[in-house]
């Protein structure tokens, strides 16, 4: 599935003209922009109270590092002896992602504040850690045909994790029995979906090409989606409604982690730069805008567009 290696380890980007009711959050207010010091590329992905944790390229790693940010000063996480580290997730101290070995195979990681421990799926080519609530992790594997299937680590063991009848799972975010993530289905479309521990419920931004949900706390499920222009975009979703997350002058916005009121993720500037950021607003903003996406085409560029800035 040439889409879902392409998610993996490059880079996450309706047919459908609807009309669809989209808020707008407001302008640049509630922004802040996380650069790790001296690198070219930062993102951020998970949040957790104070602590933030993402990736980088450039400075004093040009092959790419996880980094962890208190609120105030940034910490380089590596898995010892690995080439590239990843940091997705956290919750407290707990912080999950994946890194590459000196062949370049990749595995999660579950860091725990002081050690390391390796999730390889059995059987797997390849395993990513997305997501970690207490001693849960989610994420995907990639079979010997190297589709994505999602899977829930308890600590102990794994277990398989799909959305019935589709081609593809990816499994992104956790918070209690609740997991959310994207799906590809039959015709290779892409959608987001909660998992509510019962049952499944498919998430699409009205009007969108394709949605993606990446994180989730309580109620509040954020994510990414494709409109018809080709521009990607950030939403945050309340269980009734989208707000469109945008940052002011960004040319794509990738909400990726939530906790509480404050959203991480990455934005794209005009020129192809990459910064982090987080969004804490002071209130939830209204409905403002009546928003008519039309149809388009789109390419992939998600979780692991780290590593086309790598190359």
């Amino acid at each position: 599935m040439p889409a879902a290696r392409t998610f993996a380890r490059s880079a996450l980007a309706l047919a459908v003209a609807t009309a669809a009711l989209l808020t707008t959050a407001p302008s640049r207010a509630g922004f802040t922009t996380l650069d790790y010091p001296g690198a070219d590329v930062t993102q951020a992905f998970g949040v957790s109270g104070s602590t933030v944790v993402g990736d980088y390229f450039g400075g004093d790693s040009p092959n790419g590092s996880g980094y962890v940010y208190d609120g105030t000063g940034y910490t380089r996480l590596d898995v010892p002896g690995a080439f590239q580290t990843f940091a997705f997730g956290v919750d407290g101290t707990t912080i999950v992602g994946i890194y590459a070995d000196a062949s370049f195979v990749y595995r999660g990681f579950v860091y725990n504040g002081s050690t390391f421990t390796t999730l390889e799926y059995p059987g797997a080519d390849e395993t990513d850690a997305y997501g970690v609530d207490g001693s849960t992790v989610v994420g995907t594997y990639f079979d010997a045909a190297f589709n994505p299937r999602g899977y829930v680590y308890d600590g102990t063991g794994y277990t398989a994790f799909d959305v019935p009848g589709a081609t593809g799972t990816i499994l992104a975010g956790i918070d209690g029995a609740t997991t959310v993530g994207g799906y590809y289905d039959a015709a290779f479309a892409f959608h987001g979906f909660i998992y509510d521990g019962s049952g499944f419920t498919t998430l699409d931004v009205p009007g969108a090409v394709e949605t993606f949900a990446t994180g989730v706390d309580g109620a509040t499920i954020v994510g990414d989606y494709l409109d018809g222009s080709g521009g990607r975009h950030g939403f945050i979703y309340d269980g009734s409604g989208f707000v469109t997350l945008d940052v002011p002058g960004a040319a794509e916005t990738y909400a990726r982690g939530v906790d509480g009121a404050t959203v991480a993720g990455f934005y794209v500037n005009p020129d192809g730069t990459y910064h982090g950021f987080l969004f804490t607003p002071a209130a939830v903003p209204e409905p403002a805008s009546l928003a008519l996406l039309g149809l388009g085409a789109a390419g992939l560029a998600g979780y692991a567009r780290r590593r086309k800035a790598a190359v």
